[in-house]
């Protein structure tokens, strides 16, 4: 029996933003150039508010639509996300 490990995966694209109103934002993003050789089905969505750590905000499991959108914002409060 031979057993054969995928490589790790190179970074999703850098989340960028899609559409903003005053109470929600919407996010997009790319797929990875190199996947590893195995199939990505979920990308975890990092929310940081202003002043706060970073959490995990979804675990977004549809692999084909690379948007996330956020919603009830406060005006006031910057919020950064990364993967």
């Amino acid at each position: 029996m031979r057993i054969l490990a995928a490589e790790v995966p190179d970074a999703p694209g850098t989340p960028v933003k899609s559409s903003a109103s005053k109470t929600q934002i919407t996010i997009r993003w790319t797929a990875p150039p190199n996947n590893g050789g195995v199939l990505i089905t979920q990308y975890n969505v990092y929310v940081k508010p202003d002043g706060e750590s970073y959490t995990v905000y979804s675990e977004h499991s549809d692999m084909y639509d690379l948007t996330y959108s956020l919603s009830v914002l406060t005006e006031d409060i910057g919020r950064s996300f990364h993967f």
